[in-house]
């Protein structure tokens, strides 16, 4: 059975190569750029297996949003990797402190971002 993977993500192009990339690595994708397209995703059987979200979104807030996804019921134990282009050091504090399980700087190789969503789901 595939893992599934979502991608939360404002900006369609990035979103796009990164989905492809974990597409060709044996994932099924799913993707969401907005605060209703969120929810869709999130309303989908089965739950993803692991989220990807970049912090900076169109309509809202990236740390309010990893909080929220972290404290609800059903992923607070779904690894979540930060993808942004946002690289300060108290930005990966903060994103460490809110819940997520990795952070990565954009741009990013597909293999890096493939090997990272295997490593945190326990793949080989």
């Amino acid at each position: 059975q595939k893992h599934v993977v979502l991608i939360i993500d404002g900006h369609e192009a990035e979103a796009l190569e990164a989905a492809r990339g974990l597409m060709q690595g044996g994932f099924d994708m799913r993707g969401a750029g907005t605060k209703a397209e969120i929810v869709t995703a999130l309303g989908k059987t089965p739950l993803p297996d692991l989220i990807i979200m970049d912090v900076e979104l169109p309509d809202a807030v990236g740390l309010d949003l990893l909080g929220k996804l972290h404290e609800h019921p059903d992923l607070k134990s779904t690894p979540i990797i930060v993808v942004t282009a946002r690289a300060e050091r108290d930005d990966v504090v903060a994103a460490l402190a809110y819940g997520a399980t990795g952070y990565l700087n954009k741009p990013l190789k597909t293999e890096t971002l493939v090997r990272h969503v295997k490593d945190a789901l326990g793949l080989d």
